[in-house]
């Protein structure tokens, strides 16, 4: 009897040992080859993207300058610094629009600038 009961306990040990061994080996086999194929995908997304990512910026940044130039507020600052504003040269320019003496219109002369220098590197 004694014996009986031996072989009972370690019958499911064995047992489940032998199955452990019978599901590890599949999975050590095809898990490298599953995290390959996924890392090979990745990588290759990853390429892509890359090779897409000038263009998407250039889009974008047209998209910016598009929607800057073609605003209201834009329109009416350019009207009043083309057809408002009078100097005679770069002095004067700075004298009558300056930071210091006029800063509603030095703002107005820094956002053109900021804008052209933004379109010069598209």
């Amino acid at each position: 009897m004694q014996s009986l009961t031996r072989m009972v306990e370690q019958f499911p040990l064995q047992t489940m040992l032998t199955y452990l061994t019978l599901i590890s080996v599949p999975v050590g086999v095809f898990y490298p080859i599953i995290t390959l194929q996924n890392t090979r995908k990745n990588q290759e997304l990853a390429r892509r993207a890359q090779e897409q990512s000038p263009e998407t910026r250039q889009a974008q940044l047209f998209m910016d300058l598009y929607d800057t130039f073609s605003s209201k507020q834009y329109q009416k600052d350019r009207e009043r610094m083309f057809h408002i504003w009078e100097f005679d040269d770069f002095d004067d320019f700075f004298r009558k629009y300056g930071v210091d003496v006029n800063p509603e219109d030095h703002a107005i002369w820094d956002m053109f600038c900021s804008h052209f220098e933004r379109a010069r590197y598209w």
